[in-house]
């Protein structure tokens, strides 16, 4: 097992360190863009198809395979706008065209088109409805990734990826010291949903986010002109719906009653456990980018 973890952590630094650093390490953009169409490509398939697995476990019917395929080729059709959006050639041109027209048919039209194969489908209904719920859960948040990546740039990618998971970092540390520490252990927020997270917990994520957003936001905004109560707002508001993403998701495994999203990554775990509180981030963060913009 830990050879298992040690090998998927390694894969998964290495080609995140592609998306940060691949420009300076390799000299040109396309190494990163490249480590980030692997990378972003591999989660929007499955993540949803692990979403997928846990609904059939808990007896909902869906197309698993089906809606994890069609969020994908949304991601690679938002990837190919995104990628060409500052080239001016008749290429580009068309690449964008075919591209925003892929995803406003894979998003709006084909919940509608299902519908017309569901006669004599013995509980079809319920399986396309619970399809498109999970293709509506998934598919803009991980368009506004690409959003953030592309036009925000590298800094502020990694910026709100850091934000994000140092909050879950510093809740998981101050937690666990707290339930060691204090005597008759730390206090549960909400038991019945995830029985490890702790108030302690929660101070101490949101302290730390408050923390790296105060300590980093010039540096991935040198634009912005700020006071020091936006890049606090930003940590609080970055760690609170980090942590309402991740309590989404265990009560997704609640009501399906099992531990784990998936074993997707050998010696980890599940892709989706893995970026839950980013995925509501990615939302929450890129309307934050509408206004200091």
């Amino acid at each position: 097992m830990f050879f298992k973890r040690l090998f998927s952590t390694v894969i998964l630094l290495a080609i995140f360190s592609c998306i940060i650093f691949g420009e300076k390490m390799f000299g040109t953009p396309l190494v990163s863009k490249i480590a980030f169409l692997i990378f972003g490509g591999f989660l929007s398939y499955f993540v949803p198809y692990e979403t997928c697995n846990m609904l059939k476990q808990a007896g909902k019917p869906v197309f698993g395979k089906l809606i994890s395929s069609l969020i994908l080729l949304t991601f690679l059709a938002g990837y190919a706008a995104f990628f060409y959006h500052n080239h001016e050639t008749v290429f580009s041109v068309i690449a964008i065209q075919i591209a925003v027209y892929l995803i406003i048919i894979l998003f709006l039209a084909l919940p509608w088109l299902f519908l017309l194969f569901i006669i004599g489908k013995e509980g079809g209904l319920e399986r396309i409805f619970n399809s498109i719920g999970v293709g509506f859960l998934f598919i803009p948040p991980f368009f506004l990734l690409e959003s953030i990546y592309f036009i925000e740039g590298v800094n502020v990618f990694l910026f709100f990826i850091l934000g994000t998971k140092i909050g879950d970092i510093g809740a998981y540390v101050f937690g666990t010291l707290s339930n060691k520490l204090l005597p008759g252990g730390n206090h549960k927020m909400i038991p019945s949903i995830s029985p490890g997270k702790s108030w302690e917990g929660a101070a101490g994520g949101m302290l730390a986010s408050v923390v790296f957003a105060v300590s980093l936001f010039g540096w991935a905004f040198p634009e912005v002109q700020y006071g020091i109560w936006l890049p606090i707002v930003l940590g609080i508001v970055l760690f609170i719906f980090g942590a309402a993403g991740d309590l989404a998701e265990s009560c997704i495994k609640r009501v399906c009653k099992i531990k784990d999203s998936g074993h997707t990554l050998p010696g980890i775990g599940g892709v989706f456990d893995l970026v839950d509180s980013l995925l509501l981030n990615s939302v929450i963060f890129s309307v934050f980018l509408c206004f200091v913009k």
